[in-house]
């Protein structure tokens, strides 16, 4: 089987930023889950949560945030 090397080159690239999209893109759904989660359990028992809840802002990385819109 004849294989061209240079093709999978630019797949690897391609793949990887593949799985760092996916790897941020799950963190965003966690961190919205979790934050869901806690807002609807504290709603349950009648306590109010810190400020860090109160924001519609989801750290998907160390540098990056994501808003609602």
């Amino acid at each position: 089987m004849n294989i061209e090397h240079h093709f999978l080159d630019k797949l690897k690239g391609r793949i990887r930023v593949a799985k760092e999209i996916d790897t941020l893109q799950h963190r965003d759904n966690k961190a919205k889950h979790e934050k869901k989660w806690m807002r609807a359990t504290a709603e349950a028992l009648d306590v109010e949560l810190g400020s860090d809840y109160q924001s519609e802002c989801v750290p998907i990385s160390p540098r990056l945030h994501r808003c609602a819109d």
